[in-house]
């Protein structure tokens, strides 16, 4: 640098506008992801009868068939929580 030279400048660059811009931004993508896992599936239940009629003191079996959305996983060969059964895979 010359003693005749004028000082450099250096260009500062504006980050508010920029912050302000990623902020709304993962609100807006933060918002959508949380609702989506806030709202709880949806399951069809149907019963299952072994027969149709049944005579006082006959046995009878009945099961529940319950179907859950595509993708929802339900079930872990290692839960997170201790309270939850260990599926063996």
């Amino acid at each position: 640098m010359n003693a005749n030279s004028p000082p450099r400048r250096t260009q500062r660059i504006n980050l508010v506008p920029i912050g302000f811009f990623l902020g709304v931004l993962g609100v807006l993508c933060g918002g959508e992801l949380a609702s989506a896992q806030l709202r709880r599936p949806k399951a069809e239940v149907a019963p299952l009868v072994e027969r149709g009629g049944v005579h006082p003191g006959d046995g009878v079996r009945v099961a529940l068939k319950v179907s859950l959305p595509e993708g929802l996983h339900t079930q872990s060969n290692k839960p997170r929580d201790p309270l939850l059964i260990r599926r063996p895979a």
